[in-house]
This record gives structure tokens, C-alpha cells and sequence, in this order.
């Protein structure tokens, strides 16, 4: 389908028809038989692995995290999965993202090839956590500061940072003085939670505190830790970009990334 779209020059030259051919596409996709051998292995180990609990089913591409190509936020995941059909439904719908729109603009602008590019879910434990958000192994804003940890965070769930309206608590961790620097306060008018139904429902409690503080400095400081041992674990050269999620006082590392340098 797609090698015919590309020999297509309204296809090629016009980015409405493009969207528009997309989108069907991915609807065929979704609403395509799935392989029942597939699917009965699917589930057998999402309860024998992981015991048949609340998932979260994830994009992975071959074309992310390349050197000159992130790839990040243009493919699509789905949040607290909680029985069969809602699985592999979404896993069709994670497959299907591969030919979002926005993705494959991305990829003809950094001269990816769109006829190898493949699509995978990864299926993991879902964290349904009172605070979340993303670290990186530098500080984004300043190139010479490399030591620095920098940890943005938000109250309830972070898979949908957009959602969580408001702006988020921004923290600069220097390792070699082991200060934590403040660099935005949290104003969130929402968060994020785990509904019994499955997916992400929008929630008003708050966790920050009346200083606009979603972290103390001793979760800052245990996040920065597990943050530099990631980075370790990765061979110290590359930077990362970390997902995490604190749940009843526990640290989840959802996902490590390198970090896209600019």
C-alpha cells in the first residue's frame, strides 16, 4: 500500500491528500483481522508475565532514537489496557501510528526511508503514579552545565504531559554541590489517574504543595541518583532522556532514551 501511495504523485505533492490517504490507511490497519495465533500468545504471557494487570502498550521504532533523528512523540502508545480486547486493540492502533501523519512528514524531512520502517509494541506493567514526569542527564538550557540533572515534574500520571494543564515543577540538580535549584514552581490545574475502565481520567488533586512543590529535595535527589546510574549503565557518553514515575513512595523508571543533542 505504502510503495503505491509513493509512486502517486498526488500522494507525493500534496500534503492534504497525504493526511487524508493516512488516516484511512491506519483505519484499515486498525480494523484488519488480527493473526489468532498471535493473539493467543499476546495474552497467554501478558498473564503469565505479568499477571494479567493494568498495561501499557508502547510504540517502538526502528526509526526513533537514531543519531540525527529522535523520533520522539511522533508515534502513538496507549495507557492502562486492563482486559484481551483492549490489548490488542491496542496493539493495532500502536502498529497503525507508525503512518501517523506528523511521523512521516518527520521522516521524508530527515530523509528516512519510508519503505523500511517497521512498528513494534512493547508491552509493559502500567504505574499508576501520584507524580511523574521526565529527567535528563544535563541541563537542556545551558550547553556548558553537563553535570546538571534536569527533572520536570507534574502531579498524577506523565504519559500525557500535554493533559496535565498548567505548568509543570522544573528542578536543576547540581551533583557536585548537591544543590537542587528550583527553576519553576508547579501551577497545574489538573493530573492525570488510572480509570477502572482503562485509559487515563482526568483528576483535580494536587499534590504540590502550598509552595508549589511536587518534589522534596530527597526525592529530587534519589531521582538524580537513579538518573546518573542509567546514565552509567549507558557508558557515561550519551545523555538520557528518562521517563519515571513515583508510586507509593517508590521510583519507577519507565523509559531511557538517548537524549537528542541540538
Amino acid at each position: 500500500q505504502i510503495e503505491e501511495f509513493l509512486d502517486d504523485n498526488d500522494f507525493v505533492h500534496n500534503p492534504r491528500i497525504r493526511r487524508e490517504r493516512l488516516e484511512k490507511f491506519r483505519k484499515a490497519i486498525q480494523k484488519a483481522p488480527f493473526d489468532e495465533t498471535l493473539k493467543r500468545e499476546i495474552i497467554q504471557k501478558w498473564k503469565m508475565q505479568l499477571g494479567a494487570r493494568a498495561v501499557f502498550v508502547r510504540s517502538s521504532s526502528n526509526s526513533e532514537d537514531l543519531p540525527n533523528f529522535s523520533g520522539a512523540g511522533l508515534y502513538s502508545s496507549k495507557a492502562n489496557r486492563i482486559d484481551e480486547k483492549q490489548i490488542i486493540d491496542a496493539v493495532k492502533y500502536v502498529w497503525a501510528s507508525l503512518w501517523n501523519f506528523d511521523a512521516y512528514e518527520a521522516r521524508v524531512r530527515n530523509y528516512v526511508s519510508q519503505t523500511d520502517v517497521y512498528m513494534s509494541a512493547l508491552i509493559q506493567l502500567g504505574v499508576d503514579m501520584d507524580r511523574g514526569g521526565v529527567m535528563i542527564t544535563k541541563d537542556p538550557f545551558d550547553e556548558q552545565n553537563k553535570n546538571a540533572v534536569y527533572i520536570s515534574a507534574v502531579c498524577g500520571h506523565n504519559s500525557k504531559i500535554p493533559d496535565n494543564k498548567g505548568i509543570p515543577e522544573q528542578i536543576l540538580f547540581n551533583p557536585t554541590s548537591n544543590s537542587v535549584v528550583v527553576m519553576t514552581r508547579s501551577q497545574q490545574e489538573n493530573a492525570l489517574a488510572f480509570d477502572e475502565s482503562g485509559d487515563l481520567k482526568e483528576t483535580h488533586d494536587k499534590c504540590a504543595n502550598a509552595q508549589g512543590r511536587v518534589l522534596n529535595d530527597l526525592q529530587v535527589r534519589n531521582l538524580a541518583k537513579a538518573a546518573l546510574g542509567i546514565k552509567r549503565a549507558f557508558g557515561s557518553q550519551k545523555t538520557q532522556d528518562i521517563e519515571w514515575g513515583i508510586m507509593n513512595g517508590r521510583i519507577y523508571v519507565v523509559q531511557a532514551r538517548p537524549y537528542l543533542e541540538k
